[in-house]
């Protein structure tokens, strides 16, 4: 995208979709989000590096900013930046995502005005764990069904029986 292609888009950038960033252009992210002021909704396909730092500039430079949409592994940090630049999140969509309960929980408790929270089928905490039911009582919309703490394995032996136990979890 060239720089008029870009002051274009950021005149009306309302909803953007990015697909997975090459490092470059992760690189840029930051900068970019800057200037799209009127951002309401942002979908990545995959958690970019660079994550912390846009969502600092969203939070700083996007008053309208609700809406986010996230594939990938969450880290620690990734949680600590939805929590501290975007406590105004309505509505966050995680599903499938490496999301550990300790990083749900910060972002639970960090994003206060969250309305909607999905975070189907992901690995890191389970369905039914208590302590997040509890804590995320406030969102009127919670949805993790198919969430597991850890991702099994589904290995058949020989005879066909599944009897292995050895369980595994995939970071990216």
């Amino acid at each position: 995208m060239d720089t008029g292609e870009e002051e274009a888009a950021a005149a009306v950038a309302r909803r953007v979709a990015l697909p997975a960033l090459s490092a470059a252009d992760d690189a840029r992210l930051p900068g970019l989000v800057a200037r799209w002021r009127r951002l309401e909704h942002l979908e990545l396909e995959h958690r970019p590096a660079s994550f912390p730092a846009t969502a600092a500039r969203v939070g700083a430079g996007c008053p309208g900013f609700s809406s986010l949409k996230m594939a990938g592994a969450i880290r620690d940090v990734d949680a600590a930046a939805m929590a501290a630049s975007l406590p105004r999140l309505k509505r966050l969509c995680l599903d499938g995502c490496y999301l550990p309960r300790h990083e749900l929980l910060a972002v639970i408790h960090g994003c206060l005005e969250l309305e909607s929270l999905s975070a189907k089928h992901c690995v890191g905490f389970d369905e039914g764990d208590e302590e997040v039911a509890r804590e995320a009582a406030m969102i009127g919309r919670l949805e993790v069904g198919g969430s597991r703490l850890v991702d099994k394995f589904d290995q058949r032996d020989v005879d066909g029986l599944d009897d292995d136990t050895s369980s595994y979890v995939d970071v990216m």
